[in-house]
């Protein structure tokens, strides 16, 4: 039914206690529309009809959520939910919402729990606790839930794949989070991130060849991507220096084209060692002052020392 075929049912008798499901069913399609104070106010006439109403304080409390102003409404309507009905799951999976927006993250993960001891079979509230115990820092937990969440082969399986990854990360658990990323990439093989993402955690193992294998991809799918950078530091690691500074200048052409005043301080040691190692010396010498410039690298101190002497001995410029 749509709201003018409900509208008729309400207005041939509105004042009947028997009404107050029409005005629900109602509210329901408001919300649905986004109107979002059309169903509170219906919900509202459902609790005047029926104080006792778990469903309505819910529903009201639902719509109060999606309002940064009414948060603490939101959960008042979700408590007197749950004091009409102590077992009411879905207000305690709605409330945790709540919680959660209000960056209340234990809240949230008791909610969650109250609602998963009371029906285990609730995918999202697995997901919800994950997200909370991840925004906790509490990760072997919130890994542990999407599991579960995944459990469901649902179709959000992507963003489950995706936060637990991010967990494995944070627990030095990287190639736990590789694997993820190869079931991300099996699910969505054209996205460009998940192959970027799990280009760093590649580096991060030290498997760079799978790094630059990745970040080679990226280049493919979205040569608007800058990831050159990190595949220069990728061939800096396995000492091959041209390709390395090759991959540093063009971050450098990257940068200007988008319109980026920034230098490349965050690399500029890595192409200083590459010079160096090139033989290259006074474009090493350029590389390590910018390293120390701008990031204070102290290891660029020792090599800077080097250069200059190298470059004296030889009758070179020394800037």
């Amino acid at each position: 039914m749509d709201i003018a075929d409900i509208t008729e049912i309400i207005e041939l008798d509105p004042l009947n206690p028997k009404t107050k499901t029409a005005y629900i069913n109602r509210a329901e399609c408001y919300f649905e529309l986004g109107e979002e104070e059309n169903a509170i106010d219906d919900y509202g006439k459902a609790i005047e009809l029926d104080p006792s109403c778990k469903e309505a304080y819910c529903g009201r409390g639902v719509c109060r959520s999606h309002s940064e102003l009414e948060q603490q409404d939101a959960l008042d309507d979700f408590n007197k939910a749950i004091e009409l009905d102590p077992n009411y799951t879905d207000a305690y999976d709605e409330r945790a919402l709540s919680y959660f927006r209000a960056e209340q993250y234990q809240n949230a993960v008791d909610d969650y729990s109250k609602a998963l001891e009371l029906d285990p079979n609730r995918e999202d509230a697995y997901f919800g606790r994950g997200i909370s115990y991840s925004a906790l820092k509490q990760y072997q937990n919130a890994a542990d839930d999407f599991g579960k969440a995944l459990e469901f082969a649902s179709e959000h399986a992507v963003v489950y794949l995706l936060e637990r990854a991010f967990c494995y990360r944070e627990l030095k658990q990287q190639q736990n989070a590789i694997d993820d990323f190869k079931k991300l990439i099996e699910l969505c093989p054209e996205n460009q991130y998940s192959y970027y993402i799990r280009g760093n955690y590649y580096f991060d193992l030290e498997q760079y060849q799978n790094a630059i294998d990745d970040f080679n991809k990226v280049i493919e799918l979205d040569p608007e991507l800058e990831c050159y950078s990190m595949r220069g530091k990728c061939y800096r690691r396995l000492k091959q220096y041209q390709s390395a500074i090759d991959d540093f200048n063009k971050a450098d052409d990257f940068t200007k084209a988008m319109g980026l005043n920034l230098r490349p301080s965050y690399y500029s040691f890595d192409r200083g060692e590459c010079y160096y190692k090139l033989k290259q010396y006074q474009d090493a010498l350029d590389a390590f002052n910018d390293a120390i410039e701008f990031d204070s690298d102290e290891r660029a101190y020792k090599y800077r020392e080097e250069c200059h002497k190298i470059l004296l001995e030889s009758g070179g410029c020394a800037n």
